[in-house]
């Protein structure tokens, strides 16, 4: 009862806090010491790119990440225009039944407009820490997207956590044990490392010739450092065997491998990622023919190199390429369920 009275009337200081931008996704962080050291977590700048960090001021500097532990999910960006402002200390590993305030920016991707306006930035929910674990501890203070990389704050105002994972529905948070944070933050500086993310998602497409039906599967990309693509996809074709019957021949792409360059155009959610991408892929193709009286079906498949590029926007992307044997290929690919893991 006395830890719920105090998580209420904990308050919280805010302007420490940061937001943190890279390419599409929005994090929080916070500042750390008087040079400008912002704490978030890995996951946040896994993509690669450069960070974009905004002040509760407005202030947009940009950051450059000098350390990071992915198994902790932590990382620090170096910021130094932010030096001389506002920071919190890191404190020691809290205690179970101790009260806790995590301070970020649930659901605000974008900024809040109409009933929301003023809201879902720099926000304070309050709780108790529930479990302390080997590598992490648990929490309750209510966390959303957005909340990622924002602080976890003891009664002293002081960092003993980031918010790192949440468990949907289930109204716990978790992070990192304090340990960890000491140890990032005294870590020496170096480049960033070949950091990425694997996504999966779902790809239909066409192919432009007469005979041409349209496929749908899955679609697998690893990028590295939000600039090298590779992935594939797989595809089932939508009734071939009718298409084939009815107009002796039917053409879909089953799938294939592909491999490109990827190049960001504007930050946050309306960021657009432009591709270029070139690969092999493989086309069945049906055939239908009357043997006596049954129709018989045939099928064969061909691998061809294909070129091509892509444009993608909020979780929707749109191919164009064109396979070795003259046929265009256009598909339209939905993020779903997006991202699976950050490395």
């Amino acid at each position: 009862m006395l830890a719920w009275i105090a998580a209420i009337a904990l308050g919280a200081p805010l302007d420490p806090v940061v937001r943190v931008v890279v390419g599409s996704s929005a994090c929080a962080g916070t500042l750390i010491d008087e040079v400008g050291s912002v704490l978030t977590a890995y996951h946040c700048v896994a993509a690669g790119g450069r960070a974009r960090l905004v002040t509760r001021d407005g202030r947009t500097v940009a950051g450059r990440v000098r350390a990071w532990d992915v198994a902790a999910d932590l990382a620090v960006i170096e910021a130094p225009e932010l030096a001389g402002g506002a920071w919190l200390p890191v404190g020691p590993v809290p205690e179970v039944g101790s009260a806790v305030t995590v301070v970020g920016h649930p659901l605000a991707s974008e900024l809040p407009t109409g009933y929301f306006e003023g809201l879902q930035r720099w926000a304070v929910s309050s709780g108790i820490v529930s479990a302390v674990g080997v590598r992490a501890i648990q929490f309750d203070a209510a966390v959303n997207a957005g909340n990622s990389g924002g602080p976890v704050l003891d009664a002293h105002e002081r960092l003993v956590s980031v918010v790192s994972r949440r468990l949907p529905g289930a109204g716990l948070g978790f992070g990192p044990r304090s340990e960890s944070i000491a140890e990032v933050v005294a870590a020496s500086p170096r480049r960033m490392g070949l950091g990425g993310q694997l996504a999966l998602g779902v790809d239909l497409g066409l192919l432009s010739s007469i005979d041409g039906g349209v496929a749908i599967g899955p679609r697998i990309d690893l990028v590295v450092r939000d600039r090298l693509v590779l992935g594939g996809t797989g595809q089932l074709p939508i009734q071939p065997a009718l298409s084939a019957a009815r107009f002796g021949t039917a053409s879909y792409g089953l799938g294939g491998v592909h491999g490109g360059l990827r190049q960001r155009v504007g930050h946050g959610p309306w960021t657009l990622r432009v591709e270029g991408l070139g690969g092999l892929a493989a086309v069945g193709s049906w055939t239908g023919a009357v043997e006596g009286e049954r129709l018989a079906i045939r099928t064969r498949t061909r691998a061809y190199p294909w070129g091509g590029g892509a444009i993608a926007v909020r979780g929707v992307r749109f191919d164009l390429g064109v396979l070795a044997e003259g046929t265009w290929r256009v598909g339209v690919g939905l993020a779903w369920p997006g991202t699976l893991a950050v490395w």
